[in-house]
Order: structure tokens, then sequence, then C-alpha cells
């Protein structure tokens, strides 16, 4: 099923096979059939490169357009509404699409140019899938590529960069959502191992295997300020 509807007032995005779609929420729709057949995914990848293309480099635009005719023709498929986006993440991990902040395999375009544009451009495809990409792919593995030590860490990362396994952190908790500064949860150090006691929620059921990376806040006296300390101590049994 297709259909583009604009609200004058109040617009929802839906993730659907076929491009950007709007849920009317309230008002009218505004838009005929002709310009309706022309909001495709990409139509819009055109409008995005003419304001992108003069800012970025040669390099950068070859990245990007590569990237565009790869999300058209494997990613836009197969969006399904009733499936989690965490099931592209493999078909994103074939192209080392999970990130591109930290290098990672024999490509050699990493860096925040990149990954800005990698998520940008799966955004217009589909926002839940790249959010849900940035989580598993830079606020989960960027702690382990700056300071993950050992084969463990890296057995992980490469479970994580192949989209096999998704990362996640221990907020979103029941009293304090994504308060890192105010978590709850509580790490215990027995030096071979560690106990966790918290609580973590998750707004959908994933029935995927599920890494967790635990960030550790100490407060410090830093000229009088407080400073949060990341440490990065243990990844969990799968």
């Amino acid at each position: 099923m297709e259909y583009f509807i604009v609200s004058s007032f109040l617009m929802s995005k839906l993730r659907l096979k076929g491009g950007l779609i709007m849920k009317l929420t309230t008002g009218v729709d505004i838009l005929d059939d002709e310009i309706k057949k022309k909001l495709r995914t990409e139509n819009i990848y055109k409008i995005f490169n003419n304001f992108i293309f003069p800012l970025i480099t040669e390099e950068e635009r070859e990245f990007l357009e590569e990237l565009e005719r790869f999300l058209l023709k494997e990613i836009e498929p197969k969006i399904n509404l009733e499936e989690e986006v965490y099931t592209l993440f493999p078909i994103l991990g074939n192209k080392n699409y999970i990130q591109r902040l930290n290098p990672h395999g024999d490509d050699e375009r990493y860096n925040m140019r990149y990954e800005m544009l990698l998520a940008m451009a799966i955004s217009i495809v589909d926002p839940e899938l790249d959010l849900a990409r940035v989580v598993t792919g830079v606020i989960f593995a960027n702690p382990l590529f700056q300071f993950g030590k050992g084969d463990r860490s890296f057995e992980i990362l490469n479970q994580i960069m192949t989209g096999k396994k998704i990362g996640c952190i221990c907020i979103t908790e029941r009293k304090h959502g994504s308060d890192a500064v105010n978590m709850e949860t509580k790490v215990l150090n027995k030096e071979d191992y560690i106990i966790l006691n918290g609580e973590k929620l998750y707004l959908q059921m994933v029935q995927l295997r599920i890494i967790l990376l635990y960030m550790v806040y100490r407060k410090c006296q830093i000229r009088g300020d407080q400073c949060i300390k990341l440490l990065l101590r243990k990844i969990l049994k799968d």
C-alpha cells in the first residue's frame, strides 16, 4: 500500500515501502495526485544532493552517491512495518554501513563527515532505522573503539559492525528515562566478574541477542565543576 497525505497542521513520518510517507493527523490534504507521484525517495535524494554537494569533497560525493544507490536497491524494498528495523542491520553491516565514525574493515572513508552523510542518507529512507543504527554503531561501539582492548572487545565489535548483534547501554530506566547523570543502575566490580543491578526498559519486544555496555558515573571536582568519567570495565556475557 502506498499513499501520501500532507496535513496543514501536523505531520508524522511513517516507515513504509515506497518512500517518504506522511500520515494525516489533522488538517486537509493539500497535494494533488501529480505531486504525490513525485514524492519518491530517489527524488528526495536529488533535492538533498543539490544542497549538500557544494559542501563536500569529490570523494565524499562518490561515497554518498554509492550509499544512496545501495539504500534504494537493498534497504528500501525490504522495509516492513511488521518487522523491527534490526532485521536490516546485517544488510547495512555487509557494506560497513553500521557506522562511519571509526575506521573498520578495508574501506578508508571514516570520520565524522562520513558518519553525518551516512546518517542523513539513511534518515531519508527510514528515520527509525538510522536512530537504531546510531545507538548500536556509535553510542555503544564508540567507547569500544576508543577504549576496548583484547580479543573479546574486537570480537564484539565485529559482531556489532556486521549487524549480527545489537548494542545498547544502561539508560532508559523506569524513573530516569535517558538521564545518564542520575542513573540508579549500580555496578559492583568483583575483579573476575561484575554484578550489575538495575532495570532497563525497552520500547519494543526485540527477540534478538543484545550486548550491554555499561558506563560508570563518578563525581569528581575539576575547577569546582562536576564531571563524568567514562570507565569501560567489561562487556557482559552474551
